[in-house]
């Protein structure tokens, strides 16, 4: 799909890369991903988007605010709005962010010290997991950073997950052709089958709601098998037989009190990460007699719900 340009001609591994900068006191500096217009556009031509180290944004920056569960994400860019799922998978599996930002602790910044500038992770592309290294500078407009962003303006390690995925499509820009079935095969390493609720009749056919309910509920029942399970409402074609809810116990009885809880202005999807951790948060297929529960985890990012099952109600 994309260019993939930062991931050739260099070799060198994180702890040779961070080993040298802490050496001659400068932070790394990444040729084969440069803080210009070139890392964020295809054509790398026209951008009015300036870069900076964490370090120049706020007086101590770090990956992990506080706790990694806690931690809360949002997204400037609407077209790439799927990151935030991505971003909710991993906060909720560990042994996942593991993999992806391997020894993220180990690259922490720290008080007193100087920070090498540099942060590894690693993505699967055609049967095994490869190393990506970005420098920490940032693309910002107006003072804000370009796309992806922690609700604590101080924590940083989902804008650098961000920018380390750019580069091994090619550049930011490209994040907008992505999906979030792509991100998730890039992130996990496995196969991922996407399912059109709307094309397959799903909305009105209580037998197939049945069918796909059994299915999840195996899949996330088999604990020899790690999984994730996405989806997506999108208002602007048909309502899907899944509603997100933001708390646990939410229970609504019709489609049509549902449609009001996925509006809000300028934006027609919501996604969501479905887990089975906790038996009592549900998410309902929607019939008007069926309600067949699920885990889910809401992942709206900074979006507020409109409608008498909005954030504030009570449930």
């Amino acid at each position: 799909m994309g260019r993939r340009k930062g991931l050739t001609g260099s070799s060198l591994s994180y702890t040779t890369v961070r080993n040298e900068a802490l050496k001659s006191g400068q932070p790394f500096v990444d040729p084969s991903f440069p803080a210009d217009a070139s890392s964020i556009y295809v054509r790398g031509q026209g951008s009015q988007v300036q870069w900076r180290r964490p370090s120049e944004l706020c007086s101590q920056p770090r990956l992990f605010a506080d706790s990694i569960a806690s931690s809360s994400v949002c997204h400037s860019r609407p077209a790439n709005a799927w990151f935030i799922t991505v971003c909710t998978v991993l906060i909720h599996d560990q042994e996942l962010l593991a993999k992806v930002f391997p020894d993220a602790k180990k690259q922490e910044w720290r008080a007193g010290k100087k920070h090498p500038g540099v942060f590894r992770f690693c993505f699967w592309l055609l049967g095994s997991w490869i190393e990506v290294l970005v420098d920490d500078h940032l693309p910002v407009v107006e003072g804000t950073l370009y796309g992806c962003r922690s609700q604590a303006a101080s924590e940083f390690w989902a804008p650098l997950l961000e920018k380390a995925y750019a580069k091994f499509l090619g550049c930011y820009e490209l994040l907008e052709a992505c999906s979030l079935s792509d991100a998730l095969v890039d992130m996990t390493g496995a196969a991922a089958e996407h399912l059109e609720l709307a094309v397959g009749g799903y909305a009105r056919d209580p037998a197939l709601q049945e069918q796909l309910f059994s299915k999840m509920l195996t899949l996330l029942d088999n604990s020899c098998q790690a999984v994730v399970v996405c989806c997506a409402i999108s208002l602007t074609r048909y309502l899907v037989p899944l509603v997100v809810c933001r708390e646990p116990g939410f229970r609504c009885d019709g489609r049509s009190r549902c449609l009001s809880t996925c509006k809000r202005r300028g934006r027609n999807s919501s996604f969501a990460a479905i887990r089975r951790e906790r038996p009592e948060a549900l998410c309902h297929g929607l019939t008007s007699s069926r309600q067949c529960p699920a885990a889910l985890r809401a992942s709206n990012g900074h979006t507020r719900s409109d409608g008498p099952h909005s954030d504030p109600a009570p449930v």
